[in-house]
């Protein structure tokens, strides 16, 4: 599906704000995600969840956060 859409050119015809604002609600909504995807993540790889937690809090901010 992602290939397809790229070759019929959706993203670069989409204005580059909209893109923008794709790409934070993107981030934001895996910020807003980041407890339970650190519990499948740890499903997945095996690692304890507190490790998972620490490495991956400071990753989760979102870009408007910051500014």
């Amino acid at each position: 599906m992602a290939a397809t859409r790229f070759r019929q050119g959706v993203c670069s015809r989409m204005p580059l704000r909209r893109r923008t604002d794709v790409l934070i609600r993107f981030s934001e909504l895996i910020a807003e995600s980041r407890d339970i995807l650190a519990v499948l993540d740890t499903m997945e790889m095996g690692k304890p969840i507190a490790k998972m937690c620490a490495k991956n809090r400071d990753r989760c901010r979102s870009p408007r956060s910051s500014t």
